[in-house]
């Protein structure tokens, strides 16, 4: 039987999706893992001064 135009259309559009979900996932899991590294520096003694009063780093 000869392919119909629709079901390339849809094929075309499953993949699109595919894609798009896979590039939010590494960036959501790249992000992960940068708060991930980071968050022992916030919780860190030094980062702490006057008494355990938390230093801003801007």
């Amino acid at each position: 039987m000869p392919k119909k135009k629709g079901d390339e259309v849809r094929k075309t559009y499953s993949v699109v999706n595919n894609v798009y979900v896979i590039i939010i996932l590494v960036l959501v899991m790249g992000i992960t893992i940068l708060g991930a590294i980071a968050f022992p520096y916030y919780i860190s003694p030094i980062t702490y001064s006057n008494g355990g009063q938390l230093k801003l780093v801007v």
